[in-house]
């Protein structure tokens, strides 16, 4: 049998390197849709809400069935159907055939895949520290560290895809994120499914696992992790904040590329910069934030990041309206400030979370989480495309941090 330390070791290298195949993944996406295809604003709104529709109509299911069957099995299932979905956008672009409906289409089913990836993760996580007094540290301390390999292994990635892109192509870059992600699988092999378990604990998630689908039939299953999730009213608040903050993000994301790219005419290579400069602000958010989270509860965290993120959408305005040596500093101001703000509560979130949740069922709370977080995404992602191609980039942008303070006003009286 596996040791447990070595098998949070190989969980963490696979998640390390299924981050650095999402990474190039999305930076060859956008190229792809935006230079290549010549997507407009309104096709980038449409693929970025595909790409996360998954986590509003099937994240609750997806969580159901990781806590019902396995999160092991889950996670590899769901990574060797992302390996053959990317396949396919390869053989598509290669061949000449892709055209950006093909590609919507593609992004959805790879948005389920990705939905299930990270609901198997964050739930397999736990089951991999010992029980003990210590239990609920541990798990928060493991956590923080998988968020810090995903930004550590981000830093480079993003600026070396732009010059991928540059010398070699998209279709280099996609293949290197499938040999990535299957590394990721690779790496799993020494995971076992049976994990840590304490006294009992086999019985009991059985019983757990049942016991609303016999209280409550299907739809009673499907609410019980937000019913779960309600009787943890500081995990709901936060829950919804961040709700708003993505709301936000996918509003003004929906033309960020085009911001990038056309606008300020941004290249590649200083695009997959300005991503990587984010990536810098992620690892110092993700070292730190585990050092904030002793000094600060997780909800003050959620306020400060909040905050950070309204500035660092602010400097996106700034740039539009800047020289353009002024504009790129804006730019990769915005990215650091971004990363940091956002992984720095994230990481103390996710490990807050992860240890008061019960196991049993934590991919269903986990999910119902996501639902809401993720749920405002799609829909504010289409308006964020209409309101590029009716009122512009630029105005666009200007609402992206009002949508911000908004949320944060809102989890403020909440919280009062």
């Amino acid at each position: 049998m596996t040791s447990l330390p070595s098998q949070r070791r190989a969980l963490m290298a696979s998640n390390g390197s299924g981050a650095v195949s999402a990474s190039t993944l999305e930076v060859a996406t956008d190229v792809l849709f935006v230079s290549l295809l010549g997507a407009a604003a309104y096709q980038m709104g449409i693929i970025n809400a595909l790409g996360s529709a998954a986590f509003l109509l099937l994240a609750v299911p997806i969580g159901v069935l990781v806590d019902r069957t396995h999160p092991l099995r889950i996670l590899r299932l769901s990574q060797a159907a992302l390996i053959l979905l990317i396949s396919i956008l390869l053989a598509l672009q290669i061949t000449g055939v892709l055209t950006i409906w093909l590609g919507m289409v593609v992004v959805t089913l790879t948005g389920v895949c990705t939905t299930a990836i990270e609901a198997s993760r964050q739930a397999l996580a736990p089951r991999l520290v010992e029980y003990g007094e210590a239990r609920a540290a541990g798990i928060s301390g493991y956590v923080s560290r998988i968020a810090s390999v995903d930004e550590t292994v981000r830093i480079i990635v993003p600026a070396a895809a732009g010059l991928v892109i540059t010398a070699m192509g998209v279709p280099v870059l996609i293949g290197l994120s499938i040999a990535l992600l299957g590394i990721a699988l690779i790496a799993l092999s020494p995971v076992e499914h049976r994990g840590s378990m304490a006294p009992n604990t086999e019985a009991a998630e059985n019983d757990a696992g049942t016991s609303p689908a016999q209280k409550g039939g299907f739809w009673g299953t499907l609410t019980s992790g937000f019913r779960e999730l309600v009787a943890l009213p500081q995990l709901l608040a936060v829950t919804l904040l961040v709700a708003g903050t993505n709301a936000a993000l996918g509003f003004g994301a929906a033309v960020e590329v085009i911001f990038l790219l056309e606008v300020l005419n941004l290249s590649p290579a200083l695009f997959g910069a300005a991503v990587s400069a984010g990536a810098v602000g992620g690892l110092l958010g993700a070292l730190w934030g585990p050092w904030l989270m002793r000094r600060w509860e997780a909800p003050q965290l959620m306020v400060a990041g909040t905050c950070g993120q309204i500035l660092a959408a602010s400097f996106y305005v700034l740039a539009a309206f800047s020289p353009y040596p002024a504009a790129v500093g804006l730019v990769f101001a915005h990215s650091v400030l971004w990363g940091f703000a956002v992984v720095a509560a994230s990481v103390a979130t996710m490990g807050w979370a992860a240890s008061i949740m019960p196991e049993s069922h934590f991919a269903r709370i986990s999910t119902a989480r996501r639902t809401l977080t993720m749920g405002m995404v799609p829909i504010a992602g289409l308006l964020g495309g209409l309101s590029g191609s009716t009122l512009g980039i630029v105005t666009t942008l200007m609402i992206w941090p009002g949508i911000t303070v908004s949320a944060l006003l809102v989890y403020l009286a909440l919280r009062r």
